[in-house]
């Protein structure tokens, strides 16, 4: 018979059942109790191994503190749990349920859940993720732009541009700070240090969808400038995916670093901007103290962001560069003495815009979400 058979290799030492190593956590149904429980030949006791099947929420702060639910089980009362290496504080005990505070960490990043009672244990690789607390902080910035180009001299058509970027958690940060440092002012050449530190979160792409609409958005990453941004490299969507006036959710986002997450309200894009002067469609030449702006007002908006750019009209070589943010009231003058390379008979495009800023919060680590639409009108005219 068969068991005779395997009880005489067994004998012979053909077919060794203690040289196995096998733990608990290495079989699909756990370890049970076995032997006699002390009758007989002795019997024995085979750790139990305890099932970590949940853990919810599944991040927090690195400083600790959040309610975390571990289920699964079964577990004792004297259920110790550890988040890495530090162990938890255990509020409230079930068989299949532990409640408990999740400890501080002095990094960022995944740590396993391990539950170890006097008959086992349990471990859930990568089930917690820490984050740096960003309240009160700027943890993403985007710049969605629906550009009308008018004119001669620099109509394109009509494009549209989008950038999404993830950041270190940082106070005060925000996309006006690529045109100027304050509002109803202006820079020369300006090339602030923002000193962002980007962050990846491992994510092939960023989809977005126009909420009560129909139009829909997708930016991939970008690994050399480390955000997600158009399909081409250079930023640019097709504009029927950027209607005006819309308003945007950002769609729940597979990574691969941090759990998943969606933001309602992502971004709003403004409907209307009208530009009354400088005439950009019709005009010739503008003199350097003449560069007066009026549109009609919306003090709604966030603001207007004001670029112009002085060039060469034979190489397109940039000379000087002026941007400005202005309070959205309807009408701004450019200081005399912004440019300072001022030349007659040179270039001067002309790109000016209503934005809305949209601010949200990242719930993962509670930081602001600020993304930015803008409606703007480019052109360009001769300097005189």
């Amino acid at each position: 018979m068969l068991i005779s058979a395997l009880l005489l290799l067994s004998a012979c030492g053909l077919f060794d059942g203690g040289s196995i190593d096998q733990s608990c956590e290495d079989t699909p149904e756990g370890c049970e109790q076995t032997g006699d429980g002390g009758v007989g030949d002795g019997g024995g006791t085979t750790p139990l191994t305890i099932a970590v099947d949940a853990v919810e929420p599944t991040y927090g702060l690195m400083d600790g503190g959040e309610s975390v639910s571990i289920t699964g089980g079964p577990f004792a009362a004297d259920a110790t749990i550890a988040f890495g290496t530090k162990q938890a504080t255990l509020r409230t005990w079930q068989e299949g349920e532990l409640l408990v505070l999740a400890p501080s960490s002095s990094s960022e990043g995944w740590v396993d859940v391990t539950v170890t009672t006097g008959d086992g244990l349990g471990k859930r690789t990568s089930a917690y993720r820490y984050f740096r607390d960003g309240e009160g902080k700027t943890t993403a910035l985007g710049q969605f732009e629906y550009l009308r180009s008018v004119g001669s001299l620099a109509s394109i058509g009509d494009t549209a541009s989008a950038r999404v970027g993830f950041i270190s958690p940082k106070a005060g940060a925000t996309w006006y700070n690529r045109y100027s440092d304050g509002w109803d002012s202006c820079r020369r050449n300006w090339d602030p240090d923002l000193g962002w530190e980007p962050l990846d979160p491992q994510a092939d792409s960023l989809d977005l969808a126009e909420y009560g609409g129909t139009a829909s958005l997708n930016l991939v990453w970008d690994a050399a400038e480390s955000h997600f941004s158009g399909t081409d490299g250079s930023g640019q969507v097709p504009t029927t995916s950027l209607p005006q006036g819309g308003t945007w959710d950002l769609l729940s986002v597979d990574s691969q670093d941090w759990p998943a997450f969606e933001i309602e309200g992502f971004l709003r894009m403004p409907s209307t901007f009208d530009l009354s002067s400088p005439n950009l469609e019709t005009g010739t030449s503008i003199a350097q103290n003449a560069l007066s702006f009026v549109w009609r007002a919306d003090t709604s908006s966030s603001g207007v962001l004001i670029e112009l750019t002085l060039a060469d009209p034979l190489t397109g070589e940039e000379i000087e560069r002026v941007s400005c943010q202005a309070t959205d009231d309807g009408a701004f003058t450019v200081p005399s003495t912004a440019f300072q390379s001022w030349e007659a008979d040179k270039t001067l495009y002309i790109k000016i815009g209503r934005t809305i800023e949209t601010v949200t919060t990242l719930a993962l680590n509670g930081g602001d979400v600020r993304i930015v639409g803008s409606l703007s009108t480019m052109g360009a005219l001769t300097s005189d």
